[in-house]
């Protein structure tokens, strides 16, 4: 193998654990929600209301859950929807003071029958969502039979759409129908510290040096990795023709290649990297 090679594995042999992901709740248990019950719009235009600069301060105050005939402790009881209303407008602000540490999002829902929900006016999750324009009158496409379970949605661009500042959550929770008896909606939503340390190369197998046969190189690294693909480890200008992966260890397999010095590097235009949100991209020494 090459210089550039040996030197990679030799200054990794000690290499560290990456640093763990802290969670971060941005809204929890209990959290107080401004809400509107769906007698009439929330806002015109209709979309008005899941923008950040809304002005909700007429709009009643209540804690999470929101419900009507369900045994819950504590929570808001929503006692005259049945055959008044069949959706409940809510909306939650939070603080985010730097929007580039928040890796990959979750927002939990809890929904009898159904919901929409949106970060800062966009769309980022659904339940039972009908196909016709969201009105004040629409109603979720199934019962959701209890028991009810959390509806989970992974959010990949928290960064991007989380803004430095207020940020609102709002949820537009769909009954199945005007005269149903029931009705409940509970969330929750959380992100992960955005972790900035890149992957490693940890082991190298066979290690630098002479070999008498070589149809395959295992690497193993740091952490979870993503965007390896085969041919992405170049031996002798040629690519590696199979791959296969066990957890954070990938071996490359090729043609043995001729008697004498082989080289072996990493494709420049590779898009290897971890598993944050986003990937922190792999660099190898030497990479371009």
């Amino acid at each position: 193998m090459n210089k550039r090679l040996l030197n990679l594995a030799v200054a990794l042999a000690a290499l560290a654990a990456p640093r763990l992901a802290n969670g971060i709740d941005l809204i929890k248990e209990g959290a107080v929600f401004k809400y509107h019950k769906g007698t009439k719009e929330a806002s015109s235009p209709r979309t008005a209301w899941t923008k950040v600069d809304f002005d909700n301060s007429s709009w009643s105050r209540g804690k999470t859950p929101f419900f009507n005939n369900e045994k819950t402790n504590g929570g808001t009881e929503l006692g005259d929807m049945q055959n008044k209303y069949s959706t409940v407008f809510l909306s939650r602000k939070f603080r985010v003071t730097d929007p580039s540490v928040l890796g990959v999002g979750t927002l939990k829902v809890k929904a009898d029958d159904g919901f929409v929900a949106w970060l800062n006016g966009v769309e980022i999750a659904s339940l039972h969502k009908p196909t016709s324009t969201l009105r004040y009158s629409s109603q979720a496409t199934k019962s959701n039979r209890e028991p009810i379970n959390w509806h989970v949605t992974s959010l990949h661009n928290m960064s991007e759409t989380a803004e430095k500042g207020w940020n609102v959550l709002s949820v537009m929770l769909l009954n199945f129908r005007k005269s149903n008896s029931d009705a409940y909606l509970d969330v929750r939503l959380s992100a992960k510290e955005r972790e900035f340390v890149p992957p490693e190369v940890v082991s190298i197998s066979p290690e630098p040096g002479e070999v008498t046969e070589l149809s395959a190189i295992t690497v193993t690294f740091s952490e979870p990795m993503s965007g390896v693909d085969v041919d992405d480890l170049m031996v002798n200008d040629y690519p590696a023709t199979e791959l296969t992966e066990k957890a954070n260890t990938f071996t490359f397999r090729f043609d043995q290649p001729a008697n004498g010095r082989i080289n072996v590097w990493w494709a420049p235009s590779h898009g290897i990297g971890d598993q944050a949100s986003p990937p922190n991209k792999f660099a190898p020494e030497g990479s371009t």
